[in-house]
Protein backbone atom coordinates (compact mmCIF):
# COMPACT_ATOMS: atom_id res chain seq x y z
CA UNK A 1 0.00 0.00 0.00
CA UNK A 2 1.38 3.41 -0.97
CA UNK A 3 1.45 5.88 1.89
CA UNK A 4 0.76 9.57 1.76
CA UNK A 5 3.53 12.13 2.01
CA UNK A 6 2.84 14.89 4.51
CA UNK A 7 4.67 18.21 4.59
CA UNK A 8 5.01 19.90 7.97
CA UNK A 9 7.18 22.45 9.72
CA UNK A 10 10.51 21.04 10.82
CA UNK A 11 10.70 20.45 14.57
CA UNK A 12 13.83 20.46 16.76
CA UNK A 13 13.45 16.72 17.28
CA UNK A 14 13.68 16.21 13.49
CA UNK A 15 17.29 17.39 13.28
CA UNK A 16 18.98 14.04 13.99
CA UNK A 17 16.84 12.34 11.33
CA UNK A 18 17.51 15.17 8.89
CA UNK A 19 21.27 14.82 9.47
CA UNK A 20 21.06 11.06 8.79
CA UNK A 21 19.02 11.70 5.62
CA UNK A 22 21.50 14.38 4.54
CA UNK A 23 24.32 11.84 4.97
CA UNK A 24 22.49 9.39 2.72
CA UNK A 25 21.96 12.15 0.16
CA UNK A 26 25.60 13.21 0.33
CA UNK A 27 26.80 9.64 -0.26
CA UNK A 28 24.35 9.14 -3.16
CA UNK A 29 24.58 12.52 -4.89
CA UNK A 30 27.45 14.53 -3.43
CA UNK A 31 25.06 17.09 -1.91
CA UNK A 32 26.14 19.13 -0.16
CA UNK A 33 29.38 19.39 -2.12
CA UNK A 34 31.38 19.85 1.10
CA UNK A 35 30.24 17.80 4.07
CA UNK A 36 29.71 20.32 6.88
CA UNK A 37 31.69 20.01 10.13
CA UNK A 38 28.38 20.43 12.00
CA UNK A 39 25.56 19.14 9.76
CA UNK A 40 22.80 20.03 12.26
CA UNK A 41 24.04 23.62 12.26
CA UNK A 42 24.27 23.59 8.45
CA UNK A 43 20.55 22.75 8.38
CA UNK A 44 19.93 25.99 10.30
CA UNK A 45 21.53 28.57 7.97
CA UNK A 46 22.53 31.98 9.32
CA UNK A 47 20.35 35.00 8.73
CA UNK A 48 16.60 35.31 8.65
CA UNK A 49 14.95 31.91 8.12
CA UNK A 50 11.39 32.19 6.84
CA UNK A 51 10.58 28.52 7.42
CA UNK A 52 11.89 24.96 7.29
CA UNK A 53 9.80 21.95 6.35
CA UNK A 54 10.16 18.20 6.26
CA UNK A 55 8.37 15.56 4.24
CA UNK A 56 7.13 12.67 6.35
CA UNK A 57 5.84 9.26 5.32
CA UNK A 58 2.40 9.10 6.94
CA UNK A 59 2.59 5.31 7.16
CA UNK A 60 5.89 5.14 9.05
CA UNK A 61 6.13 7.06 12.30
CA UNK A 62 9.10 9.41 12.20
CA UNK A 63 10.09 8.44 8.66
CA UNK A 64 11.59 11.57 7.14
CA UNK A 65 11.68 11.75 3.35
CA UNK A 66 12.97 15.24 2.57
CA UNK A 67 13.80 18.73 3.79
CA UNK A 68 13.76 22.37 2.61
CA UNK A 69 14.44 25.79 4.14
CA UNK A 70 13.41 29.25 2.94
CA UNK A 71 15.73 32.17 3.77
CA UNK A 72 15.86 35.89 3.12
CA UNK A 73 18.07 36.00 0.04
CA UNK A 74 19.33 39.53 -0.53
CA UNK A 75 22.88 38.36 0.26
CA UNK A 76 22.63 34.88 -1.27
CA UNK A 77 24.27 34.23 -4.67
CA UNK A 78 20.90 33.88 -6.45
CA UNK A 79 19.39 36.82 -4.53
CA UNK A 80 22.16 39.16 -5.68
CA UNK A 81 21.79 37.82 -9.24
CA UNK A 82 18.03 38.49 -9.13
CA UNK A 83 18.53 42.06 -7.91
CA UNK A 84 21.11 42.68 -10.68
CA UNK A 85 18.81 41.12 -13.27
CA UNK A 86 15.50 42.69 -12.27
CA UNK A 87 16.54 45.96 -10.67
CA UNK A 88 15.73 47.69 -7.39
CA UNK A 89 11.97 47.91 -8.03
CA UNK A 90 11.63 44.12 -8.39
CA UNK A 91 10.15 41.77 -5.81
CA UNK A 92 12.58 40.95 -3.03
CA UNK A 93 14.10 37.47 -3.26
CA UNK A 94 13.62 34.54 -0.90
CA UNK A 95 16.14 31.72 -1.19
CA UNK A 96 15.19 28.08 -1.53
CA UNK A 97 17.89 26.36 0.49
CA UNK A 98 18.83 22.96 1.90
CA UNK A 99 16.38 21.11 -0.36
CA UNK A 100 17.09 17.39 -0.48
CA UNK A 101 15.10 14.18 -0.74
CA UNK A 102 16.15 10.85 0.73
CA UNK A 103 17.46 8.52 -1.98
CA UNK A 104 14.82 5.94 -0.94
CA UNK A 105 12.01 8.47 -1.51
CA UNK A 106 12.85 9.61 -5.03
CA UNK A 107 10.22 9.73 -7.79
CA UNK A 108 7.35 10.11 -5.32
CA UNK A 109 6.84 13.86 -5.77
CA UNK A 110 8.50 14.67 -2.43
CA UNK A 111 10.76 17.38 -3.86
CA UNK A 112 7.82 19.06 -5.58
CA UNK A 113 5.75 19.05 -2.37
CA UNK A 114 8.63 20.57 -0.40
CA UNK A 115 9.20 23.19 -3.08
CA UNK A 116 5.47 23.97 -3.08
CA UNK A 117 5.61 24.66 0.68
CA UNK A 118 8.64 26.95 0.42
CA UNK A 119 7.30 28.84 -2.63
CA UNK A 120 3.90 29.32 -0.95
CA UNK A 121 5.62 30.79 2.13
CA UNK A 122 7.65 33.13 -0.09
CA UNK A 123 4.41 34.25 -1.75
CA UNK A 124 2.77 34.92 1.63
CA UNK A 125 5.68 37.28 2.36
CA UNK A 126 5.46 38.93 -1.09
CA UNK A 127 8.88 37.50 -2.01
CA UNK A 128 10.09 35.82 -5.20
CA UNK A 129 11.68 32.35 -4.80
CA UNK A 130 15.25 32.15 -6.10
CA UNK A 131 17.97 29.53 -5.77
CA UNK A 132 21.36 28.54 -7.01
CA UNK A 133 22.36 25.07 -8.14
CA UNK A 134 25.63 23.77 -9.51
CA UNK A 135 25.52 23.26 -13.25
CA UNK A 136 26.94 19.75 -12.84
CA UNK A 137 23.89 18.73 -10.76
CA UNK A 138 21.92 18.05 -13.95
CA UNK A 139 18.99 16.25 -12.31
CA UNK A 140 18.46 19.15 -9.89
CA UNK A 141 18.75 21.74 -12.67
CA UNK A 142 16.15 19.91 -14.76
CA UNK A 143 13.84 19.50 -11.75
CA UNK A 144 13.86 23.25 -11.05
CA UNK A 145 13.37 24.17 -14.71
CA UNK A 146 10.40 21.76 -14.99
CA UNK A 147 8.95 23.29 -11.82
CA UNK A 148 8.94 26.72 -13.46
CA UNK A 149 12.21 28.36 -12.49
CA UNK A 150 14.19 30.17 -15.17
CA UNK A 151 17.88 30.90 -15.34
CA UNK A 152 18.79 34.52 -14.64
CA UNK A 153 22.57 34.19 -14.34
CA UNK A 154 25.50 31.81 -14.21
CA UNK A 155 28.20 32.54 -11.64
CA UNK A 156 31.68 30.98 -11.74
CA UNK A 157 32.93 29.78 -8.36
CA UNK A 158 35.61 27.58 -6.90
CA UNK A 159 34.62 24.62 -4.73
CA UNK A 160 37.17 22.22 -3.27
CA UNK A 161 39.79 23.60 -5.66
CA UNK A 162 37.61 22.93 -8.71
CA UNK A 163 36.13 25.62 -10.95
CA UNK A 164 32.33 25.24 -10.97
CA UNK A 165 29.38 27.20 -12.32
CA UNK A 166 26.34 27.98 -10.19
CA UNK A 167 23.15 28.56 -12.12
CA UNK A 168 21.02 31.25 -10.50
CA UNK A 169 17.32 30.59 -11.01
CA UNK A 170 14.16 32.56 -10.22
CA UNK A 171 10.59 31.33 -10.25
CA UNK A 172 8.78 32.56 -13.36
CA UNK A 173 6.37 35.36 -12.61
Amino acid sequence: MRTRVLIRARRPEDLDGCVAMLGDTHRADGYPTRWPADPARWLRPPGPVLGSWVAVDSGAVGSLLGHVTLVAADEEIAGRAWLRHAGPAAARPAGISRLFVSPVARSRGVGTLLLDAACAQAGRHGLLPVLDVLDRDRAAVLFYLRYGFRQIDAVPMELNGVQETARCLALRT
